[in-house]
């Protein structure tokens, strides 16, 4: 499996992230990569950009970098999760990745706008052709809700050191889908949780997703004795 989550903070991406991962268990079995659970890479927006989680003095120092020391930061993070020739019949579980990228780093961290030095519009097509060459089954999700449930998902459960203001929720709804719409990936959906409960989200990215299982995940269901037909894959 091959995934990337994209979408405005607090549209639910890690929320259904775990679900997905407590899925993965039940399908290929916890011994198939990383017992007991599949991990997501959800490292890619400033200051969560480590494989850790950051204490509150690291976040600031993160935040503190110059927008120079951020780019280059994010430009090999980036470039360590790219697939490459040895990503063959790999499980990819990514949030944000390079989507994230090129929406929030012109706005909020000034560098990589459009015709500028490193232009995050650029790089993200570069890593796409890297993703078709290398990982073609990968499916991109677009996870969004309408502005004012975000807003009151700002409020209600705060993130911490989050990127989001509160003015720019519409733009960066809408920055968001127009990254969607102009990815070259062929393997896509969309999901809105604006009235959906977390079960009922990944309920329906499940059904979604049914058709874009490659054979190797269905090789990985078979040899877990979890592959009985679509009927069962919400169990």
């Amino acid at each position: 499996m091959q995934v990337i989550l994209v979408g405005c903070e607090y549209a639910g991406k890690t929320t259904l992230s775990r679900a997905i991962s407590n899925w993965l268990v039940k399908l290929y079995g916890p011994e198939s990569w990383g017992p007991p659970h599949y991990e997501w890479h959800d490292h890619y927006e400033f200051p969560d950009v480590t494989h850790h989680d950051l204490t509150e003095e690291e976040q600031i120092q993160l935040l503190a970098l110059s927008p120079r020391l951020k780019e280059a930061y994010q430009r090999y993070n980036l470039a360590y999760h790219t697939p490459n020739a040895s990503s063959e019949n790999s499980i990819m579980l990514a949030i944000g990745f390079h989507v994230s990228e090129a929406v929030y780093a012109p706005l909020y961290f000034s560098y990589g706008a459009e015709q500028e030095y490193a232009d995050r519009r650029k790089l993200s097509f570069q890593i796409e052709r890297d993703i078709m060459d290398y990982a073609p089954d990968t499916t991109i999700v677009l996870v969004s809700a309408d502005p004012e449930v975000i807003r009151k998902r700002m409020k209600e459960a705060p993130h911490r050191n989050g990127v989001l203001r509160d003015n720019d929720v519409e733009a960066v709804l809408k920055r968001f889908e127009d990254e969607y719409n102009s990815s070259i990936l062929r393997h896509r959906f969309t999901l809105d949780t604006t009235d959906s409960t977390p079960d009922e989200t990944f309920k329906e990215f499940a059904r979604n997703f049914e058709p874009h299982f490659s054979d190797d995940d269905r090789v990985r269901m078979l040899h877990n004795n979890r592959w009985q037909g679509s009927q069962n894959l919400l169990t």
